[in-house]
């Protein structure tokens, strides 16, 4: 992006707005607590993608010691000043785990877990050598949301049909997806049976260098460009999003205090609705389209999911997790940085469906012709 497009970007979003360097980002460094506990040496596996800048900074402010194992490919500038072990999930490819033949940690938290042979190839690495093990995974993994109010202890997926491991461990597949990810929870389970500690996570928002998800971004640039938006439904859906540095602030909490089993990294605490995201998306970005809630069904809308279709899928208790230590941020502080995200990365005009986010047009207008 030009400098004269980010200029432009900036202008268009109205003297209404935050000044952008008036607010802390998400994306910068993370401002953590002091450690009430010895500094941890904490081994990421992957830690430049997604949620993991997000961790590895939050690792560092609280005084840990990071060392990454990745292949070195994606976003090879981020962290010059932290130990990185290059090397390959698969074994059988360029020098496999063999990086990691030596080294002791306090504990594993693996980012990138998503077939099960390479999370039991880690496992066997490195059994012996840390003393916990974490694995980043998803409420995928839950068998049926046909109910609200699932539990770490409610039915997950069983696995179907065969699959296909990805070289870029990309995660495609999706009828499958949830059933590996209860199958990678599985061997970590059998390998460290008193000390695993599994992290489900729904749909994580917020904005960093790790995370281009346009689905975030997406109400924030329509309400700003557009005079028209079809929504879908009436604006009641519940809606489950939590902040990436919630996630990762949790992941080192329940490693700094030793906590092992299963929990699920839902939020925020308190009922949310796709209505409440889009308005306070509006009061955010400060943009003046219309949103007309069509009661239809607009397929490929962001942040929404029907409660007619999938009642119990965005009603997942987050009890167990908040009992632990997970803590939630405001909403808006989570849909500002993403906001900022985007005016630094994007021009006004993203092309959502090039993008392959949001609805087609079609599909907008028939929505709101039936209105």
């Amino acid at each position: 992006m030009t400098e004269i497009n980010r200029r432009l970007v900036l202008a268009a979003a109205g003297a209404a707005l935050v000044p952008f360097g008036a607010r802390a980002h998400s994306f910068g460094p993370t401002l953590a607590a002091p450690l009430s506990t010895r500094p941890q040496r904490i081994l990421v596996v992957g830690g430049t993608h997604y949620l993991g800048p997000a961790l590895v900074r939050a690792a560092v402010a609280r005084g840990h010691t990071v060392t990454l194992f990745n292949r070195g490919k994606t976003r090879p500038h981020l962290f010059k000043s932290i130990e990185r072990r290059i090397g390959n999930r698969y074994p059988e490819h360029d020098n496999g785990l063999s990086s990691l033949d030596t080294g002791e940690w306090d504990v594993v938290i693996d980012l990138n877990a998503y077939y099960p042979r390479l999370v039991t190839a880690s496992c066997e690495k490195l059994k012996g050598r840390t003393q916990r093990y974490i694995l980043m995974s998803s409420i995928s993994v839950y068998d049926s949301f046909s109910r609200p109010g699932l539990t770490e202890t409610s039915p997950v997926r069983a696995l179907k049909g065969a699959f296909t491991e990805k070289p870029d461990l990309v995660e495609d597949e999706f009828g499958s997806y949830g059933a590996r990810k209860a199958m990678c929870e599985d061997v970590v389970c059998q390998h460290f049976p008193s000390n695993h500690t599994i992290v489900r996570a729904s749909g994580i928002i917020g904005a960093g260098i790790e995370d281009d998800d346009p689905s975030k971004f997406y109400w924030l640039a329509r309400l700003m460009r557009d005079t028209v938006i079809a929504a879908p439904g009436d604006g009641s859906d519940p809606l489950q999003v939590i902040d990436v540095n919630d996630v990762a602030e949790f992941l080192l909490h329940l490693s700094e205090t030793g906590q092992s089993g299963t929990f699920n990294a839902v939020g925020p605490d308190r009922g949310l609705t796709t209505r409440d995201y889009v308005e306070t998306a509006r009061a955010v970005c400060g943009g003046q389209a219309r949103v007309v809630w069509t009661g239809q069904v607009i397929p490929n809308t962001p942040m929404w999911a029907p409660a007619t279709i999938v009642p119990g899928f965005a009603r997942i208790s987050y009890a167990k997790g908040v009992a632990a230590g997970l803590r939630f941020r405001p909403l808006r502080q989570s849909i500002e940085s993403n906001f900022d995200w985007f005016r630094l990365n994007h021009p006004l005009d993203f092309d959502f469906a090039k993008a392959g986010t949001g609805p087609s047009p079609e599909d907008e207008a028939k929505a709101l012709n039936a209105v």
